[in-house]
């Protein structure tokens, strides 16, 4: 019954207890490693992010969680950066963690919960929040969508995921890849290369931070502050894996990787790689390397990160190339203010031109 049931909205992670979050995450079947305290604390130092994370408790007890952000709203980058701060500072939305993922994780009375949730959601964004973002790494939250839906929120797959089953032999694996991939790791091969996983001290996370820099310039993006890849390394370090690859003695790429152990995946989610180094095909190397670890540590599955879902974007065709299996990202949305209709139609126009 509701009245056994109280819920709590925290501006800040650290309001929480720790442990008790925690439970919830690792117990309930459907948390993962973006719902633990500690990579919510990092986005959220990390960040300077303000939280709006809900806990329903029973009888006192912890028994669901459903971390959000007030972020700015979701904007392509050269059009953030042409609008003035002021203009920035007046809207913002409620949304699922950037990096990483979000929804509502309910460990018991989950229909109860989850109308407790919808109902606060109402509330908890302020005057200026225009939209609540949804966006979820598991499938099973589809279990969620005819109840979302019917308080306004509209389905979005416009990302997806290559995910690799690790528990396969690995020459499975290799034959299932592309000719080009195959090719690009013999040739990689012909440099002697070493490739390894690399304690993260300060020394490495800056050499990584410079070339993961040059990689979002590259792609025309912007960077996440050095000082959340810091809060990662501090409260995070046993779900870190740095992947490095050495010609001759010199670093020609890395990658970070987040290990979750509550879903037995790996997730590839940033690259540090200078376009001078693309002759030793370092992320060929990193990803074959990776692959190979998961499988000795026993882990089932293999994410090579978030892309369009668009098979004439670069992205997309080239993670593909790995001969995983193409799997959408959950993503809900909706308007909580008139200004929504309007970005919504700035937004429709801009993706036409």
């Amino acid at each position: 019954m509701r009245s056994n049931l109280s819920i709590t909205v925290y501006d800040t992670i650290q309001e929480v207890n720790s442990g008790q979050w925690n439970h919830v995450v690792t117990q309930s079947g459907r948390g993962s490693v973006y719902h633990r305290y500690e990579w919510i604390k990092s986005v959220e130092e990390g960040l300077g992010l303000t939280g709006k994370h809900t806990v329903v408790s029973k009888k006192g007890n912890p028994i669901a969680v459903f971390p959000n952000f007030l972020t700015n709203v979701r904007l392509p980058g050269e059009v953030e950066r042409k609008l003035p701060d002021s203009l920035l500072a007046q809207i913002s939305e409620l949304s699922s963690l950037r990096p990483g993922y979000g929804g509502p994780v309910i460990q018991t009375n989950e229909s109860e919960v989850l109308e407790l949730f919808l109902e606060r959601l109402e509330k908890t964004g302020g005057k200026k929040t225009i939209s609540h973002y949804l966006r979820s790494a598991s499938l099973e939250n589809v279990r969620y969508a005819n109840r979302l839906e019917q308080e306004g929120y509209k389905p979005n797959v416009s990302r997806c995921k290559i995910i690799l089953d690790v528990t396969q032999d690995i020459d499975d694996i290799r034959s299932s890849m592309d000719k080009g991939r195959r090719q690009n790791i013999r040739k990689a091969k012909n440099n002697d290369p070493k490739v390894y996983s690399e304690e993260l001290s300060e020394k490495s996370l800056e050499e990584f931070y410079r070339g993961y820099e040059a990689t979002m310039d590259r792609v025309e993006s912007d960077p996440y502050p050095f000082n959340f890849f810091e809060e990662l390394a501090e409260n995070l370090r046993d779900s870190l894996l740095l992947v490095a690859v050495d010609v001759d003695g010199e670093t020609v790429g890395r990658h970070l990787c987040v290990v979750d152990d509550i879903q037995r995946t790996v997730s590839y989610e940033f690259a540090s790689v200078f376009e001078d180094n693309f002759e030793y095909y370092p992320s060929d190397l990193i990803h074959e390397f990776t692959i190979k670890w998961c499988q000795e540590e026993g882990y089932d599955e293999y994410d090579l990160g978030p892309t369009p879902s668009d098979f004439n974007d670069g992205l997309f065709s080239y993670k593909e190339q790995y001969g995983g299996e193409v799997v959408p990202i959950l993503i809900w949305e909706r308007g909580t203010s008139p200004l929504w209709s309007m970005y919504k139609i700035m937004r429709s126009v801009y993706k036409r031109l």
